[in-house]
């Protein structure tokens, strides 16, 4: 258990970098890796990075919340703060992993209901607070067959409200800890502290 994210941050890397299980490369590129890492951060307002030599651009996690809370998947405007991004879209105008895109939206890969994702939660732990059904997939069947360049690295988002409080486990199929978690745990507390928010609960 970490207090922040920066702590956290920290004790991972010396972890798979000095006790590493594997070495493999995935399309050619070279990792450490460690499997079923686990990681528990108490407060997820102590969200951001603050690691001495290590940048973390708090205008991109700005702009990466925004794209999300927005619901959007298109390169165009989130390219400006981060070129990669049109690099990894396999069609170069959208973005298939954008999590906003389909947890804020209704998506095709994820189901065809009318209703969001996010508003199913809502539902779902406004009725039965005790629930484990809370679930947000980000991870489809669909994306494995398809996509090429982009296939989301999150798999999903429970909630779980808990002594009256809003816990998030979120399941990875991968975690790239040089450059993608430093602005995926922002993204995910950002979600945990609204989804709080709108249930009324810590």
């Amino acid at each position: 258990m970490f207090d922040n994210f920066s702590d956290c941050y920290v004790s991972l890397i010396r972890d798979v970098f000095e006790n590493y299980e594997y070495e493999a490369a995935p399309r050619g590129m070279k990792i450490r890796e460690k499997l079923a890492v686990k990681f528990q951060i108490a407060n997820p307002r102590h969200r951001l990075l603050y690691v001495p030599g290590r940048n973390f651009g708090l205008c991109y996690v700005t702009a990466e919340n925004l794209w999300y809370l927005l619901g959007e998947n298109s390169t165009e405007w989130i390219s400006n703060y981060a070129p990669f991004w049109k690099g990894v879209s396999d069609n170069g105008t959208t973005n298939n992993s954008a999590y906003g895109a389909r947890i804020f939206k209704p998506h095709p890969r994820i189901d065809d209901w009318e209703q969001t994702q996010w508003d199913m939660i809502v539902k779902e732990l406004r009725k039965d607070p005790d629930s484990r059904r809370a679930i947000i997939h980000i991870h489809s069947p669909t994306d494995t067959r398809v996509a090429v360049k982009d296939i989301p690295c999150t798999l999903s988002l429970q909630f779980l409200i808990r002594d009256k409080k809003l816990h998030l486990v979120v399941m990875m199929r991968a975690s790239d800890l040089i450059l993608g978690i430093a602005y995926d745990i922002p993204a995910f507390t950002t979600f945990q502290e609204l989804m709080a928010l709108e249930l009324g609960v810590e």
